[in-house]
């Protein structure tokens, strides 16, 4: 039989508390980074402003679980692994959102062209109709209508 001291008991019972502490702590962060995204996203689109907050509230959830799990003395090579995995495929699948939306940032520094400005890009003129966070629309002849990516000015 193997017998647990009294020690080693309480150094548990206090690392399982450190734990619910940081869990609690987790779960008040995202909820709060949640109100934040939402508010420096104001002038994004609804689209992306709700997957922001989704990828934001998964991560601070992914960073909250791993210390927690640490705390108790589980090793978590493993987790921190899939998690940079998971980080991994995320920016390999969001590549054209994300280029798309820096793009749209540099463009608000440097603005060329604004809403009613005729510009020529790609043998295409036409006038600015539209400007989102990931393309720009224009009104081309006939009434046609022409979206070009953001990454492309």
């Amino acid at each position: 039989m193997v017998f647990i001291g009294q020690e080693q008991l309480y150094q548990f019972a206090y690392n399982i508390f450190i734990f619910i502490i940081i869990v609690i702590s987790t779960a008040i962060i995202a909820t709060i980074s949640k109100v934040l995204v939402e508010k420096a996203m104001k002038s994004s689109s609804p689209y992306l402003v709700a997957r922001m907050k989704q990828y934001v509230f998964i991560l601070i959830w992914a960073v909250g679980l791993i210390l927690g799990i640490s705390q108790i003395g589980i090793s978590t090579d493993i987790l921190i692994l899939l998690v940079g995995l998971a980080g991994i495929g995320f920016i390999v699948s969001a590549l054209y959102g994300l280029q798309n939306f820096v793009s749209r940032s540099f463009l608000n520094l440097q603005m060329q062209y604004r809403v009613g400005d005729v510009i020529s890009i790609k043998n295409f003129s036409g006038k600015v109709i539209k400007i989102t966070d990931l393309n720009t629309f224009l009104l081309y002849k006939y009434g046609k209508l022409i979206v070009f990516p953001n990454v492309q000015f």
